[in-house]
């Protein structure tokens, strides 16, 4: 289903500072009294972060100053953080960079994502690999792309061995580690094996099928 964009016809009417956007208004309440309206986007948001009204102009322009204030900072805090890491990466990022290398000579570099988690769970390493799909046993015209059956054999066991493939080329790195409730050690890793579609012919050979079917019950 198509998303509707609810904001757009306001978000460009805003005024742009940067590091953000914002667009005053105002309407006279139900008592009689005038309230000042301020919304505000992030830069590549399309919905607003911030949707209030005010008692007051001035009370809506502190508003304004202060989250300009905020994400001017916030902005500069994050490229510095970023030139630092260019400078002196720590060691989960060089691990992650050979991570990269490794896996992109295998799958190919445009289908290997690393990333490190955040927050409380700044130690865990996700790798996702968008892999080749596998020839379904079940008959289906796209593979397994399609295949609303998780049980599907094809499926699962070219999943397990590509697992198996991403831990080979990678287990001599250094990971964090936790322990379950049965005392086992497991380092903090997730990897995700996707399947694309191999190309549009499919699609293609599908459209010219029912374009056949069409022709014949014409005819």
């Amino acid at each position: 289903m198509r998303a509707i964009d609810i904001w757009k016809e306001e978000r460009d009417k805003a005024e742009d500072f940067k590091v953000l956007k914002a667009l005053k208004g105002e309407f006279v309440s139900g008592y009689g009294d005038t309230r000042y309206t301020l919304k505000m986007w992030y830069p590549k948001a399309t919905k607003p972060f911030s949707n209030y009204y005010y008692r007051s102009a001035q009370q809506r322009d502190d508003a304004l100053e202060t989250a300009i204030k905020n994400c001017s900072y916030h902005k500069e805090f994050i490229e510095k953080r970023r030139q630092q890491r260019k400078e002196k990466p720590d060691e989960d990022t060089l691990r992650n960079r050979i991570i990269k290398d490794r896996l992109s000579s295998i799958f190919g570099r445009e289908n290997v994502s690393v990333t490190q988690g955040k927050g409380t769970a700044s130690g865990w390493c996700h790798i996702d690999i968008n892999a080749k799909s596998p020839e379904c046993n079940q008959g289906h015209e796209f593979a397994c792309y399609d295949c609303s059956e998780w049980s599907c054999g094809t499926r699962q066991n070219q999943i397990q061995k590509l697992k198996r493939k991403v831990e080979e080329a990678i287990k001599d790195l250094h990971f964090y580690t936790y322990y379950d409730d049965m005392n086992y050690q497991h380092r903090e890793l997730i990897i995700n094996i996707g399947f694309r579609k191999l190309s549009s012919t499919p699609i293609v050979t599908q459209s010219k099928k029912v374009d056949d079917i069409l022709n014949q019950i014409l005819n």
